[in-house]
């Protein structure tokens, strides 16, 4: 499915969209497959769409997002944060340090560590993504009103305390 065939508000759209249920087979009690099965959908539009605009990958992305919200970080920083491989944040970080939208520096409080950074280039990369991004979960989540987004939020947060 391409990004722009995602509702964007339309009664019959959405209604179309709850009728062709992706995933007949699994109900109610399914909600964390269901959730495993939508996350990879995501990922994989996701993937797409940032490697046409971007020309990146998604663990790429996921390390710029990480340093662009929280600033300077180690790479088990990052993984832990993100709940990624360290190999797979390593090698994605060596990527943007050879296309100079990422900087490594020693870490003062660990010799055997390296702080990652966005450089000037990786903050602009970054801005300019995110703005993608956020018009992307926008529609996304365009179908959804206030209440049904708070819901939601909430519902995520109690299922996510239990893993954590």
């Amino acid at each position: 499915m391409n990004s722009d065939d995602l509702p964007e508000g339309d009664d019959d759209r959405a209604q179309q969209a709850l009728d062709s249920d992706p995933w007949p087979a699994f109900g109610v009690e399914e909600i964390p497959y269901r959730l495993l099965l939508l996350t990879k959908m995501i990922e994989r539009q996701s993937a797409g769409l940032l490697r046409s605009e971007a020309g990146m990958t998604l663990a790429e992305w996921r390390i710029m997002a990480h340093l662009g919200y929280f600033g300077t970080m180690t790479v088990s920083e990052v993984s832990r944060s993100a709940y990624a491989d360290r190999a797979e944040v390593s090698r994605a970080a060596a990527l943007l340090e050879k296309r100079g939208t990422l900087a490594r520096a020693p870490d003062p409080r660990n010799r055997r560590s390296q702080l990652l950074s966005l450089t000037a280039e990786g903050q602009l990369l970054f801005r300019e993504i995110r703005e993608l991004r956020k018009a992307y979960f926008h529609r996304l989540t365009s179908d959804l009103d206030d209440g049904m987004k708070a819901t939601m939020h909430k519902a995520l947060r109690l299922i996510a305390a239990r893993l954590v």
